[in-house]
């Protein structure tokens, strides 16, 4: 992250305008601290804060409401949250974040004014994040965002070759691809990537780490990487349709030949990039 936030000249362009979420969550800075909503009013400004994405699911998931904004504006005990918001909160505090964007906690899910007026924004949320923590692997709010699983499922192939040749024998250590569609199976395949809406969030957002079942994934839009490969996925991985996703230039470089130009073409020249991509992605995705 460090080296993305440094080095990465795409991941960190000038933005236009300064824009912060009408509501964030102050996760604090330890594990002990009570969550509490906040207005934008209320946070200085040019603060970084993470967003969420997760799958709803069909068990039981805190939500705001008339009822419980007070509540959360106070402070709630971590009793009170599923283990994704939880693992979600401590995410980040470990990556220095203090902020956080849920839409089922920002959101006041029985006003209609309110979820159509903040909906209409979600576009902005996502962009203007510092990073998108994924529960990739999760199907709903009780999964969470971390998985038990054999640590050396992830460890890196090495092969140790020795080669004879006119200067003596040298040794040489390779690393060997062994699973060149890790990607679709490990990332692509989990429950919150079927879903058709995270696209946008996914796209949007300057950098997403993804909790995956199998691995960790970092995607950014310079650089894509997981455990196994953690200095950049080989050029044999990268078959998958959806692997430079977030490299297109999409809603910047609208004449990038990797992305259908005809969905694009017919956009006025006035809209804005990210309301470019939401129709790039609106032309490509089947209703659900």
């Amino acid at each position: 992250m460090d080296e993305c936030t440094q080095k990465h000249i795409r991941c960190n362009a000038t933005i236009p305008e300064r824009w912060f979420p009408t509501r964030v969550l102050d996760v604090g800075t330890s594990d002990e601290d009570r969550v509490r909503l906040l207005h934008r009013e209320d946070i200085p400004p040019g603060q970084p804060y993470a967003t969420l994405s997760h799958c709803w699911g069909n068990s039981y998931m805190p939500r705001m409401t008339s009822w419980s904004l007070s509540q959360l504006g106070t402070g709630i005990d971590s009793s009170y949250f599923t283990r994704t918001f939880l693992d979600a909160f401590s995410i980040t505090r470990k990556l220095g974040l203090r902020y956080l964007w849920i839409d089922a906690l920002c959101i006041i899910q029985d006003d209609l004014d309110d979820w159509n007026n903040e909906a209409s924004l979600m576009s902005l949320v996502y962009r203007y994040g510092f990073i998108n923590i994924a529960a990739t692997g999760s199907q709903n709010s009780a999964g969470g965002c971390f998985w038990d699983r054999n640590p050396r499922a992830v460890l890196p192939t090495e092969l140790s070759i020795s080669w004879v040749g006119c200067k003596g024998v040298a040794t040489k250590r390779y690393l060997t691809v062994c699973e060149s569609n890790v990607w679709a199976q490990k990332l692509t395949r989990e429950p919150l990537n079927q879903r058709g809406w995270v696209l946008q969030e996914r796209i949007l957002s300057p950098r997403v780490l993804h909790f995956g079942r199998g691995q960790l994934f970092w995607e950014c839009r310079h650089f894509v990487a997981c455990e196994t490969y953690h200095q950049g996925l080989p050029d044999s991985v990268r078959g998958h349709t959806s692997i430079n996703i977030k490299r297109l230039q999409l809603g910047d470089e609208t004449r990038d030949d990797r992305w259908p130009a005809k969905h694009i073409s017919q956009i006025p020249p006035g809209i804005s990039p990210s309301r470019r991509i939401l129709n790039a992605i609106r032309a490509t995705l089947a209703p659900i």
